[in-house]
């Protein structure tokens, strides 16, 4: 399964191209749907706006990899803060497109199905490269949830004790790099306007 995480996240792009596929091919979206659907943009933005502010660039790369364990920015709360910013932009396309109900859910399900794969390679993977680190930090932090906000905010101490190289603050240049993200977004919401006036 761990091999099958690895070549989902591999691929994980060409698999979100093929979904918006079906979606588009099925897609009945009205400027109500549209509408809803912006403000869930905004909270996937702002996740992987954040997210990315504290990564390196070995985040946009098709291998698995990390130069540092990042616990810093939405690290000290969770540790996949980008999937949570992209199960929201999922979310507000098929809330946008307004596909048939099954299909909603079955987009919904396959993202759980492939990201958790994901999630389970990528943290063999850092659990190699860190060892007891990783997993003292993976006790304190849930995967997409956090654990015990409230008690994470206070978690400066543990931060500093795990003596592991990470970002101190959030970086611009790194954030803007999601501007791609809003120019993919751009392209979508087009593709969504341009089907509202197809007939198939």
């Amino acid at each position: 399964m761990i091999k099958f995480g690895t070549f989902l996240f591999r691929w994980r792009d060409v698999i979100g191209f093929i979904a918006f596929g079906l979606i588009w091919l099925l897609a009945r979206p009205n400027w109500l749907s549209i509408w809803i659907s912006l403000p869930v943009i905004f909270i996937g933005l702002f996740f992987r706006f954040w997210a990315n502010g504290y990564m390196n660039k070995e985040g946009r790369s098709n291998e698995i990899m990390a130069k540092s364990l990042i616990t810093q920015g939405p690290y000290r709360f969770i540790r996949n803060p980008l999937y949570l910013g992209n199960f929201f932009l999922t979310l507000a396309v098929l809330i946008g497109s307004n596909p048939p109900i099954y299909l909603t859910f079955l987009i919904t399900f396959l993202f759980w199905v492939e990201y958790s794969m994901i999630i389970n390679a990528e943290q063999d993977f850092l659990t190699k490269q860190y060892g007891e680190k990783y997993l003292s930090y993976c006790k304190t932090t849930g995967a997409i949830i956090p654990k015990g906000l409230f008690s994470e905010l206070r978690r400066k101490p543990f931060i500093k004790s795990l003596r592991i190289k990470s970002n101190p603050k959030l970086l611009l240049r790194n954030a803007i790099s999601e501007l791609q993200t809003i120019i993919i977004l751009l392209i979508i919401y087009a593709l969504i306007y341009l089907r509202m006036g197809r007939k198939f």
